[in-house]
């Protein structure tokens, strides 16, 4: 009975023969494997959650990188729209000095209501901080605004294109001037009239050419012309 409450640990040699032995009761031998078995647990949980940690560091310098290098386009990207905002708002510019001349009923409805240049000031005069979407709503809007500028300026040059080609640009003819545009003395009758033409002399045979793009409105005998072309331009 007394040695089933004890446990012996033997230390021997390598041929076998006993050298050490040491007796233990059973509660402090039962206690000592139960204190192992959880220092052996504990270890395991520490040695689990310290790699866990360690994975966790990388991860989070890793991160930590990745949101340096965000920060960095972040902060790009906003320069850049800026820069491309004022860029757009030096076209607002451009385009109200090319629509000036032509008078502000035919400028487009966004250059006659809105102001030329700048960014929004806060309240205390100072340039408004804007998000990155903030700013590039506004950069979207101005490109919008500019474009529908240039559509509407492309479609007044087609009509301004048409109306210079109509316009008469060369002599219809070769020779000299038998009559200038203006008051003349009248070949009808005496006095002088009003001449709202150019008489020029040529030979018989000489080619005549359309000065203008146009439409040929009668071509034959006509009033006080005799044989004659009109065109309209």
């Amino acid at each position: 009975m007394n040695r089933r409450r004890q446990f012996s640990l033997l230390i021997v040699r390598g041929d076998g023969e006993r050298v050490l032995r040491f007796n233990f009761p059973r509660p402090a031998a039962i206690g000592v494997g139960v204190a192992l078995a959880v220092i052996v647990s504990i270890t395991g949980i520490l040695v689990g959650d310290w790699l866990k940690l360690r994975e966790l560091t990388r991860e989070a310098v890793t991160f930590s990188e990745q949101i340096q290098q965000q920060r960095g386009t972040i902060s790009t990207f906003n320069r850049r729209v800026v820069e491309l905002r004022q860029e757009v708002s030096g076209w607002r510019e451009l385009h109200a000095k090319i629509w000036e001349p032509l008078g502000p009923e035919l400028a487009p409805t966004a250059a006659r209501d809105r102001g030329i240049g700048g960014g929004t000031l806060t309240s205390d005069g100072g340039p408004a901080r804007l998000s990155p979407v903030e700013e590039l709503n506004r950069l979207g809007d101005s490109v919008k605004e500019q474009t529908d500028s240039l559509r509407a300026l492309e479609r007044l040059m087609v009509r301004a294109g048409r109306m210079l080609a109509s316009l008469p640009t060369r002599w219809p003819v070769r020779g000299s001037v038998n009559s200038e545009y203006g008051t003349r003395q009248s070949p009808w009758q005496e006095g002088r009239e009003f001449h709202s033409g150019i008489d020029i002399r040529a030979g018989s045979g000489t080619p005549i050419y359309a000065p203008a793009a146009g439409t040929v409105v009668h071509a034959g005998t006509a009033q006080d012309y005799g044989t004659a072309i009109v065109l309209d331009h």
